[in-house]
């Protein structure tokens, strides 16, 4: 199919004398040196596709080239272009990974109580199994509005401890499970996941309940 090759038909340019030649619309040719071409962004009408992480810049590869021209230019100099994507260690902020958080307003109705559903996911429903780890945990009043937790309640909530709780499972059988918070729980199994191929029903469901907010410790308020 011709619209698989870049075709030039009697080129008379510069050195050229009546060129013609048929090049192959290769990823990255197999060649020692290529250099001096225009950089090239195609911006299609497909579907993006990507993780949690994902923005205009990496769909579009402008992140890759913006990475090698401060790993070339920067000052001061701090390594190769690796260190300046989010998605590796050595670039991406300790506090945030360079990933989206959970939005508590979305997440959470605070003026609920766990027993009047509070959490808003359908795998934290009331009666579901990962709202049992809660309710059974003893760690709080069932029925006490969000709103009205202590700021030590409220982080217990969300992070969970470093123990286990005993919880009556199916058939009332009591389990050890660990008790693993609701933010550290969402963001385990749908935006981590996010970053290694999820299911469009997760996608879906981190786009509902995230959002992308400035932080502090990568991207601090700017002063004037």
């Amino acid at each position: 199919m011709t619209g698989e090759f870049i075709e030039v038909t009697g080129a008379r340019e510069n050195n050229l004398q009546n060129v013609s030649v048929r090049v192959p619309k290769l990823g990255q040719p197999d060649a020692d040196l290529i250099t001096n071409l225009s950089t090239a962004i195609v911006v299609d009408q497909r579907q993006l596709g990507g993780g949690s992480r994902s923005t205009l810049g990496t769909v579009t590869d402008v992140n890759a080239l913006l990475r090698l021209l401060r790993s070339r230019r920067s000052t001061p100099h701090i390594g190769a272009g690796f260190a300046f994507s989010f998605n590796e260690p050595q670039g991406m902020c300790p506090e945030c990974n360079g990933i989206v958080r959970l939005d508590h307003g979305l997440f959470f109705d605070r003026t609920k109580s766990l027993n009047q559903g509070a959490i808003l996911h359908r795998d934290f429903a009331v009666d579901s199994w990962y709202w049992h780890t809660y309710v059974q945990s003893g760690r709080f009043d069932n029925d006490k509005p969000l709103r009205d937790y202590t700021d030590a309640e409220w982080q217990l909530l969300r992070h969970g401890a470093d123990e286990k709780v005993a919880i009556a499972g199916p058939g009332r059988k009591t389990m050890n499970v660990d008790f693993e918070g609701v933010e550290d729980k969402f963001t385990r199994l749908y935006i981590a996941a996010d970053e290694n191929g999820a299911s469009e029903r997760k996608k879906e469901t981190v786009a509902r309940f995230t959002t992308s907010v400035r932080c502090p410790a990568c991207d601090p308020p700017r002063t004037t």
